[in-house]
């Protein structure tokens, strides 16, 4: 709820997230192969959408990084249209699933198996984005991601990169070496100034003082109509059994990451939260 008290603070805060999250959507939607415009607004949708649905005040929406390799198995397989099915899909399997109260069976799911799906994850996304940090085409299977990574470091010590795919690199190892020093940093700027925001304005600046040629996301002209210029009719016309069994499992993985979402604030505000106050239940 809106007050005069709390107004210039939210104010802020979402103008903090909002810095944070734009170019989060960018790297996300490059992350799961699909065009960075695209990730924008589907940015933009869910956040309003969440925000004015949602009933969990200390959670905020976004774009998750844990399920960009799924997605880019999908899109590479089975196209970019093919999220549209996927979505409604996966929707359908978690309305259902709260209409029918069996939401809670998930709570049943060991938290040490969801951490270790979740780190097997990380870990194939780090892998891919070794080659996006070089300018490098990276593959939607993480066994070949994985046997080309010697190749990488091979050719950058052996001199094989070009000066561009070079000077990306530099700015994409700054950028993790500042998000790794941020959370050590003290003091009340280092708590006000999220290490993401610092990290994205730091590579910006550098990029453009030293002049660096490095590839940039470009936009359209008109945003709306490139967002909107999607085959809607084609989306589902390669759909199979294959395709359903991927997206029950798809919705499975994702409905157990958003319970460890909604279970993460009692962990930081364990009085305050209403899940572990008794006055909330994931089972709605």
């Amino acid at each position: 709820m809106f007050s005069k008290e709390t107004l210039p603070k939210d104010l802020f805060a979402s103008f903090v997230v909002f810095l944070i999250s734009l170019p989060l959507c960018l790297g996300i939607a490059i992350a799961s192969g699909i065009d960075p415009l695209k990730g924008l607004f589907t940015g933009i949708v869910g956040g309003v959408v969440v925000a004015v649905l949602s009933g969990a005040p200390l959670q905020i929406s976004g774009p998750s990084a844990g399920l960009a390799v799924m997605v880019l198995h999908v899109v590479d397989v089975y196209g970019p249209q093919s999220l549209i099915p996927l979505g409604i899909i996966i929707g359908l399997f978690q309305i259902s699933t709260a209409v029918f109260k069996v939401a809670h069976f998930f709570q049943a799911t060991p938290p040490a198996l969801l951490k270790a799906m979740l780190s097997g994850i990380g870990a194939l996304i780090l892998m891919a984005q070794s080659y996006v940090l070089f300018d490098l085409k990276m593959s939607s299977k993480g066994l070949e991601n994985l046997m080309g990574l010697p190749g990488i470091f091979i050719d950058l010590f052996a001199g094989n990169f070009t000066e561009s795919q070079i000077h990306s690199g530099i700015v994409g190892v700054a950028v993790v070496a500042i998000l790794a020093a941020w959370k050590y940093g003290k003091g009340q700027f280092f708590e006000l100034f999220p290490g993401p925001l610092a990290s994205t304005l730091f590579a910006a600046a550098l990029v453009y003082f030293m002049g660096w040629d490095v590839r940039m996301i470009q936009l359209p002209d008109d945003i709306f109509a490139a967002a909107l210029d999607i085959e809607y009719g084609g989306a589902f016309s390669n759909l199979s059994f294959d395709f359903l069994l991927y997206a029950l499992g798809f919705a499975f993985v994702a409905s157990a990451e958003t319970l460890l979402c909604v279970s993460a604030p009692s962990i930081k505000w364990p009085r305050r939260h209403p899940i572990t106050t008794g006055k909330f239940s994931p089972r709605a």
